[in-house]
Parts: structure tokens; sequence; C-alpha cells
């Protein structure tokens, strides 16, 4: 089974909720899904290098996206043009988001 797959066609409050209720703790099972995942706001982008047992991977790892509604405001954002400096970027999930609303 792969969760990914099922979450990824829920809206996404649902597959947050339904990602900390059920998978979070079993990350460790779903290894391959943090090999390469796509962004679900930025599909033409992945990300490579998640972390096992991390949230912010695990929610991007099983969803697609991290703090969605924050993710489409700066995809919006980004849009507009501008620059984006991202003080402090765990894994630069915010930057991939920025760089593909500038494509």
């Amino acid at each position: 089974m792969n969760p990914s797959r099922l979450l990824r066609t829920l809206p996404a409050p649902w597959s947050e909720r339904i990602f900390y209720r059920l998978f979070n703790g079993q990350q460790k099972r779903f290894g391959e899904l943090f090999e390469r995942s796509a962004l679900r706001l930025a599909p033409s982008m992945s990300m490579t290098g998640l972390v096992v047992g991390d949230v912010i991977s695990g929610q991007i790892a099983f969803n697609g996206f991290y703090e969605y509604e924050l993710s489409k405001r700066i995809l919006e954002l980004s849009k507009q043009g501008g620059l984006l400096v991202d003080v402090g970027a765990n894994i630069g999930y915010f930057t991939l988001l920025w760089l593909s609303g500038q494509s």
C-alpha cells in the first residue's frame, strides 16, 4: 500500500490530519517515499533527500506539501516576481515553491 497516492487525492486539510493520525509515527515503513517526492503545488518540482522521522520531511513525502495555506501564499507571491530570502532554510521547500512560481 502506498499511502501517498491516497493522501494526495484528498483535500489538503484531510490529508494533513490523516498523515498526523495514521502515518507520522510509521514513517520508517515507507522509506521509499522519502527518496523523491513531487510537490503538490508545484508538480514540476520534486524533493530528494528528505529525512525519515522528520515531521516536515514526512509531510512532504506523504502529502507533497508542508503548511498548505502558507505554501499557497508563497506560490502566489512568487508569481508577482521579486526576491525570496529563505533565512534558516531547513530543507529548501519554500525556496523550491518560490522558484516554481518564477518560471
